[in-house]
């Protein structure tokens, strides 16, 4: 239900779960991540409004990687955080802006089998692929309609092939890579 306390949501966003299967939701005004059991029993939270490592500012998605890192999309702070499963920030990287490695507003965060970190850069219309360390790796995209083009990216996940499923917002469609 709506609230600021423990186990209630603001705006809930981007939701996932990790091997155990705890389920980790972006509870994006409340600015923070909350923690339940699979059976929704209240775990913990993370995260404040601010813009230090590990607080949060409209929080939109989350992913855990298979080494139990916590990716956040922090997207009004124009960056990405990875926390351990305890919530304690590991390392942040981006930054606002249109240059390799920074974002404007990025959405949906996917980890692949092999760590690399996937980012919808939601303002710059591209996705970003970052090493697990959030170096830079590469982009690809810009804003459009033609085919690998986008209008507002949201979701991404990846499929076990590696193929990289993006939500494109305004343009009513899935890509596939």
């Amino acid at each position: 239900s709506q609230g600021s306390g423990d186990g209630r949501f603001s705006y809930p966003w981007g939701v996932t779960t990790d091997a155990l299967g705890f389920i980790y939701v972006c509870d994006k005004e409340n600015h923070r991540v909350q923690v339940f059991q699979s059976d929704g029993t209240f775990v913990g939270k993370f995260g404040s409004l601010g813009n230090k490592p590990g607080q949060l500012e409209h929080p939109h998605y989350i992913a855990v990687s298979s080494t139990n890192r916590v990716i956040v999309s922090d997207s009004n702070n124009h960056r990405i955080q990875i926390f351990d499963i305890n919530g304690k920030v590991q390392t942040t990287f981006g930054g606002e802006g249109s240059e390799e490695g920074q974002f404007k507003f990025p959405r949906g965060v996917a980890v692949d089998e092999q760590g690399f970190i996937i980012v919808a850069d939601s303002g710059n219309n591209r996705i970003q692929v970052f090493q697990s360390d959030g170096s830079f790796l590469k982009a690809f995209g810009c804003w459009g309609s033609m085919d690998g083009e986008f209008k507002g990216l949201e979701g991404v996940a990846v499929m076990p092939n590696g193929n990289i499923l993006v939500c494109d917002r305004e343009n009513h469609r899935v890509q596939i890579f």
